[in-house]
């Protein structure tokens, strides 16, 4: 298999670590219906996702079934392909009897979908959820300490900030418990975001929502990533969140490095990629390589408005690599037509790896997939799988 369909389209140049990726046939299953399935290893040493608009775990439903909701919970208890996975939160048969929060509310401002916002750290469960419905520029910030059961709500954290940012937090995931963070990095929380500049025009200059100017337009493109962190001890306060504004840092004794700042309007774009970079990237540390590995769609759809798919479900994929979180990025795979890849994934919804079911020394991932399609007769809308081999040029 080619590393990259057509090199001339990646924005970034070819790894010099991973020559090339192989994919499995993929592992479509019938017991998980929804999306985003964004994933944190807990201290309890289990996975917990959150997913959206779906039942979640138990049976195969159509989407508008009776349990379906917006936002939900579920643990995962072992690795693929074997594996147990039980709704905590919202769905059906969950194991918590506390109503789910702001689903199916009137405004509709009000429903939340998880993005992958799902952090398990310092002890304590984490999720930056995006409201999502006609205004799509803040989120709230919900936390658990009984693993998900039961949730207090802080309120919004980013909200209206300039650009769109942070409304949809991208959570960088590492170890157990956020463990593993390298030590220039630590004590620090991780996140992107979409940098919506043409969104946000619009609206600031007094311009009508409409479908030509709304985020998920599909002759809109989205290009840019930005970075923020905060403390461990500080993820519930605005206030201390940090934004990346380039290499200018140091400390004084001639040590350069990167340049944080609490102002958000300085932040600068720390991915590019001219082709789109759109909802649900994602991001996670793989300890073995010494990398971070990074999974952008790009936005190539043959046919945006004869089949009126959102430019967020994109048919484009590409993987990079980097020893920090703002880069240099190096590209080690990339496609226009993630169904070359996958068999019947006409678009992609959203890419996950969790760090816990890498394998064979970080050479081996599972990745969870949600999309639209089918594969022998089942859809794709759903908790998929499929296994990623690295060939690598050590």
């Amino acid at each position: 298999m080619k590393m990259r369909e057509n090199g001339s389209l990646s924005p970034y140049p070819p790894s010099p670590l991973i020559k090339k990726v192989a994919f499995s046939p993929p592992l479509v299953l019938d017991r998980g219906n929804g999306d985003q399935w964004s994933t944190t290893w807990a201290d309890d040493d289990n996975l917990y996702t959150a997913w959206g608009d779906g039942t979640g775990f138990g049976y195969e439903v159509v989407r508008m079934h009776a349990d379906r909701v917006f936002l939900g919970l579920a643990r995962i208890d072992g690795t693929p392909p074997h594996y147990q996975a039980a709704n905590i939160w919202g769905g059906f048969k969950p194991e918590s009897s506390t109503p789910a929060l702001y689903v199916h509310q009137e405004p509709k401002t009000e429903n939340l979908k998880p993005g992958q916002g799902l952090v398990f750290a310092n002890g304590k469960m984490y999720l930056l959820a995006l409201v999502h419905g006609l205004d799509n520029r803040r989120n709230r910030l919900l936390s658990s300490t009984d693993y998900g059961k039961t949730w207090q709500d802080h309120g919004f954290l980013f909200d209206h900030e300039p650009y769109y940012r942070f409304a949809e937090s991208y959570i960088i995931q590492f170890g157990r418990n956020y463990s593993g963070v390298p030590d220039h990095l630590a004590g620090y929380v991780y996140l992107y975001s979409l940098s919506k500049s043409d969104w946000v025009y619009y609206q600031e200059n007094g311009r009508p929502q409409s479908k030509s100017t709304r985020w998920d337009n599909p002759l809109v493109t989205n290009q840019d990533l930005v970075l923020a962190r905060v403390p461990l001890d500080k993820i519930e306060q605005r206030s201390a969140y940090e934004f990346y504004c380039g290499s200018g840092g140091g400390n004084g004794n001639g040590y350069t490095g990167p340049a944080w700042s609490k102002d958000i309007n300085a932040a600068t774009s720390v991915f590019h990629d001219p082709n789109g970079a759109n909802w649900h990237p994602y991001c996670v540390y793989n300890p073995w390589l010494k990398r971070f590995i990074l999974v952008v769609k790009n936005t190539y759809n043959p046919y945006p408005l004869e089949r009126n798919y959102f430019n967020c479900d994109s048919a484009g994929l590409g993987m990079y690599e980097a020893e920090n979180p703002w880069g240099p990025w190096h590209t080690f795979f990339y496609t226009r037509h993630i169904g070359r890849f996958i068999p019947g994934l006409d678009l992609g919804i959203s890419f996950t790896i969790p760090q816990k079911w890498m394998e064979n020394d970080g050479r081996t991932w599972w990745m969870i997939f949600a999309g639209r399609g089918t594969y022998e007769g089942k859809s794709m809308y759903g908790f998929n799988l499929v296994k990623l081999d690295l060939e690598l040029s050590l």
